[in-house]
Order: structure tokens, then sequence, then C-alpha cells
């Protein structure tokens, strides 16, 4: 899990704590999910990888986190900017 604090950082949704966490269900499929008092439950991302680790960019904009696919045996950085879903992969290995 990763908590924003408005009060030492930029606030991606408006007002209040927006906190990040990621969940997997029993086929692997990962979910990033934010949750925020002003706006509720949110899914940012999904797929089939585990999610792991999210972490709030200084400025509260972003989230990276690390995927892994069993499948493939790899592992994923990726960032996702919260105003707009999108997600970048940064790095394999």
């Amino acid at each position: 899990m990763a908590l924003a604090n408005p009060s030492q950082a930029a606030d991606p949704l408006g007002q209040g704590n927006v906190l990040a966490f990621a969940s997997t269900s029993f086929d692997g499929s990962g979910r990033l999910y934010i949750l925020d008092d002003a706006h509720g439950l949110r899914q940012l991302v999904g797929g089939d990888a585990f999610i792991l680790a999210p972490a709030w960019s200084p400025e509260s904009q972003r989230l990276g986190f690390r995927g892994y696919d069993p499948n493939r045996g790899t592992t994923r950085l990726t960032i996702c900017f919260v105003e707009t879903n999108q997600a970048q992969e940064a790095a394999t290995f």
C-alpha cells in the first residue's frame, strides 16, 4: 500500500488522503486501485501479472509498481499516470 498525504505532497484527486493498493486474484491477474475520500474506489490498471509494491512519485501524480508474470518468468517496472490511467512500462528483467 502507498498513501499520499496532501499535507506532504500534491493530492492527485482533489481533497483528502489517497490510498493506492494492489490486489491479485486466484488466477494470478493483478489490479492496481486507488481509494480516496472524494471519489471512492477506482481501478487504474489490470492484467495477467501479479502487481507488487505500488509507490507514489514525490508529487503524487504517478504510481510506480512492479509486476511479475509467472508464465513468462519476467518482472516489469511500470509507471501509471493517475489522472489519465495510462501505464508506461519502464523496464523488464
